[in-house]
């Protein structure tokens, strides 16, 4: 369920003017880890394969 409060930006520092810079492209965490079935999913970058999974604590962790 999404928070209708939710302000991706809220944590991104803030840019010129004093204003958050928001990234052109924002993906929700659940989307990527398909509504909790996922705790791990597999990124390709550079002709690598990175690890974003989510920690028994909630956070994000990205390993090589």
């Amino acid at each position: 369920m999404e928070d209708e409060d939710f302000d991706p930006a809220a944590d991104l520092p803030l840019g010129e003017k004093g204003k958050r810079s928001q990234p052109p492209c924002i993906i929700p965490a659940s989307e990527l880890f398909r509504n909790g079935e996922a705790k791990e999913v597999g990124i390709s970058h550079g002709g690598k394969i990175y690890r974003l999974r989510i920690t028994k604590a909630g956070k994000l962790i990205l390993t090589k």
